[in-house]
């Protein structure tokens, strides 16, 4: 049985690399991987890089590596992401459903600020039209 690294190779070292791992029989493929993992978790600038290699495939994992190459970065945090899907919820159920405060309260499972919210809504609506406004004069 053979193992392919990389279903999709975007440039030439990731397709000879999966060239050549689809020609290896998969207990050759594991061990393999195996070492690559114990080199990783060795010489990786941090062991969030290490948690970032087993959460993703390895085809996804070289696309992060590439997309950042050596650069650090720094993630949103929980709450940040939970604030962004909330401001979207209450964003459209006003703007878009055109509720008002007391219905959004009943329909978001979470407290939530109608002074901050609406300021935040308010951006947010700015940057919608910025954007749309971008997209009808680029054209696409």
């Amino acid at each position: 049985m053979s193992q392919e690294l990389f279903d999709e190779p975007t440039n030439l070292f990731e397709k000879r690399i999966s060239e050549l791992f689809a020609a290896k029989p998969s207990t050759e493929f594991d061990s393999i991987m195996r070492l690559v993992t114990m080199i990783i978790a060795d010489t990786a600038p941090s062991d969030d890089m290490v948690a970032l290699y087993h959460l993703l495939p390895m085809e996804e994992f070289v696309k992060v590596v590439n997309l950042f190459d050596g650069r650090q970065v720094r993630f949103f945090a929980r709450k940040d992401i939970q604030d962004a899907l909330i401001l979207a919820l209450c964003f459209y159920h006003k703007e878009v459903e055109g509720l008002d405060w007391k219905d959004i309260s009943q329909k978001v499972p979470f407290a939530i600020s109608p002074i901050s919210y609406g300021s935040k809504i308010k951006k947010l609506g700015k940057i919608i039209r910025m954007n749309m406004e971008e997209i009808l004069r680029s054209g696409v």
